[in-house]
């Protein structure tokens, strides 16, 4: 087998942008079953063909008008799905991009990110305005750890949020409101735990 041309620090940012990556596709996939199920659409080639050509925040929008009609019969639902999808779009997903769409480097042995902007900043008074285009920031894996985190949990919200859509009737039909059907919902989403070390993050949500 061939040596690694990469260095240490660079294999194991590639490995949790990987981990990052999938768990991304595991929200959109989550919440593309909220808009085929709140819909409802067709499963299958009518659904995908929607979902399949929206951006995530476009899908996004599309959940939480859908998820608006039913405000009044399922209000902690509603307050549970609008508040995780703008999780989900307002830190997770910036979050997100700029772990994916940054240059990555390690100057020195220091993992760094190399994020391309557009910045006119005046830094002292009576000093000409300065025009920045590169943005450099030195990273931990730790963060990237707790995005995976951040993104294992809002998936796991989701998956419990799509459980009770699917079946609205029968909830109500037992006065069971949402924020009481974890206790039906929760084994969905079993988190595997050790007794003596706490579970990795890639480890902790089964589908």
């Amino acid at each position: 087998m061939p040596k690694s041309l990469h260095s240490p620090r660079l294999e194991k940012i590639a490995l949790e942008l990987g981990y990052i990556s999938i768990y991304w596709a595991w929200i959109e996939d989550v919440i593309d079953e909220l808009v085929t199920t709140l819909a409802p659409l067709q499963e299958g080639h009518v659904a995908d063909a929607i979902t399949g050509n929206a951006d995530m925040k476009q899908k996004i929008q599309m959940v939480k008008a859908l998820a608006f009609l039913k405000r009044k019969e399922h209000p902690g639902w509603y307050d549970s799905v609008v508040g995780n999808l703008n999780t989900i779009d307002n830190d997770l997903r910036t979050r997100r991009n700029s772990y994916i769409h940054s240059m990555w480097k390690v100057p020195r042995g220091r993992l760094t990110r190399q994020k391309k902007i557009v910045r006119i900043s005046k830094p002292q008074a009576f000093k000409e305005p300065e025009l920045a285009t590169r943005e450099l920031k030195p990273i931990k894996i730790k963060e990237t750890r707790q995005l995976c985190q951040d993104l294992i949990a809002a998936t796991k919200l989701a998956v419990c949020q799509l459980a009770f859509a699917m079946d609205f009737e029968w909830w109500s039909s037992r006065d069971i409101p949402f924020e009481q059907s974890h206790l039906w919902t929760k084994p969905l989403v079993r988190r595997k735990r050790s007794p003596t070390k706490p579970s990795p993050p890639h480890q902790s949500l089964r589908l």
